[in-house]
């Protein structure tokens, strides 16, 4: 029970069975998932939803892994995650699929909806005292402020994520939230910092494994290198971008780098 709810909520009366094959099967797809291979993923963690469907660690990053493979189903994966969480007791597997279903509502441009699952999950996270969900919640509400082109707000949500994550010592957080307001400087056009922050982001994602991180920041470099007129570096950005998406199998993400070559081309040829 430990395992499964780090918390150490009460568990129901009858306890939280979960049958050692489902165990393993999703020991093994998370581990998948923290590389970033999400093809490989996706046959264990079915294997352990199926299994235990009560399980709501192995559902939820199930319904994860269907997100970024690109599967419409993903949706009702995360709902199932989030009902199992609450039904077995364990609130931060609700809250971490509160969490992603504002991801996931964020990414189909359903703002509204999204904001409302991130307000939820903030609630949810101050509730337990868990701070950092809070931190990482509060990151998301920022760069979902940026997507909505509010940079006054979403700074104000990653100044209070960045004091948390700085405090509890959480690095992986504070790279994401760098990562955000990397992005803020490069739209006010101070790339420096901007491409500081993000080979920051690169580095610690080749660090820890994370090959899907690793694509992102070498997108964005390759973002910035073109606000800086260096096409060839940005060109070699995008392609290895490219390259790691197709071969971590991140399907919907292979866009991004594709979209960047073309907006690449384009500029070469004004030029």
């Amino acid at each position: 029970l430990r395992a499964v709810d780090p918390l150490k909520q009460s568990a129901p009366k009858e306890g939280l069975q979960i049958p050692p094959a489902a165990f393993q099967a999703y020991a093994r797809g998370k581990e998948f998932m923290d590389q970033g291979n999400f093809k490989e993923a996706l046959q264990p963690l079915r294997a352990a939803s199926e299994c235990a469907p009560d399980f709501a660690s192995a559902v939820v990053q199930y319904g994860i892994c269907l997100q970024k493979l690109g599967d419409p189903s993903c949706a009702m994966a995360i709902q199932w995650g989030r009902w199992a969480g609450r039904a077995s007791g364990n609130r931060r597997d609700e809250l971490k699929a509160l969490t992603q279903l504002g991801l996931l509502r964020m990414e189909q441009g359903r703002w509204d909806e999204s904001q409302g699952a991130f307000a939820e999950g903030l609630a949810l996270a101050r509730a337990l005292g868990d701070e950092d969900f809070q931190g990482a919640i509060l990151n998301d509400q920022g760069f979902l402020a940026l997507e909505r082109k509010r940079p006054q707000e979403a700074e104000r949500f990653l100044g209070q994520a960045l004091i948390l994550e700085r405090r509890l010592g959480n690095r992986v957080d504070e790279i994401r939230t760098l990562n955000n307001l990397a992005v803020i400087a490069k739209e006010r056009g101070d790339f420096e910092i901007a491409e500081r922050h993000y080979l920051q982001v690169l580095s610690s994602a080749q660090q820890t494994g994370d090959r899907w991180a690793e694509s992102m920041a070498l997108n964005n470099l390759g973002d910035v290198a073109i606000g800086k007129g260096a096409f060839p570096r940005a060109e070699a950005y995008f392609q290895d971008s490219l390259r790691i998406k197709r071969e971590i199998g991140h399907r919907p993400g292979t866009l991004i780098p594709l979209a960047n070559l073309g907006i690449l081309g384009r500029v070469q040829r004004k030029w």
